[in-house]
């Protein structure tokens, strides 16, 4: 399912989201906003699904959604979600990733 963002990219944001040190607050960061339009919209989708607020079913529409509301606030929104590694591991095992 995941077409822009791989699932080595997913388990590093999990890694840095997890341990909250001043380092990898940056690190995630910087990554959060090196990442494409795509791979973004991708790992809010993935976000979403893991925290329940979406169906696996309705991937391609959650990334659309994603997609279509895309802000300069997406790295803010992202690195604000609490607790986001549990999200996004709950996220890839819901698609079977």
């Amino acid at each position: 399912m995941l077409q822009a963002l791989s699932r080595e990219t997913v388990q590093r944001v999990i890694d840095l989201a997890r341990d909250r040190n001043a380092g990898n607050r940056q690190a995630l960061f910087d990554l959060l906003t090196v990442m494409s339009p795509d791979e973004r919209a991708e790992l809010m989708a993935l976000l979403w699904i893991g925290r329940g607020d979406e169906a696996t079913s309705s991937w391609a529409a959650t990334v659309q959604y994603a997609r279509d509301h895309s802000d300069k606030g997406d790295v803010a929104y992202i690195m604000t979600k609490d607790p986001l590694p549990d999200y996004l591991a709950k996220g890839l095992e819901a698609l079977g990733l």
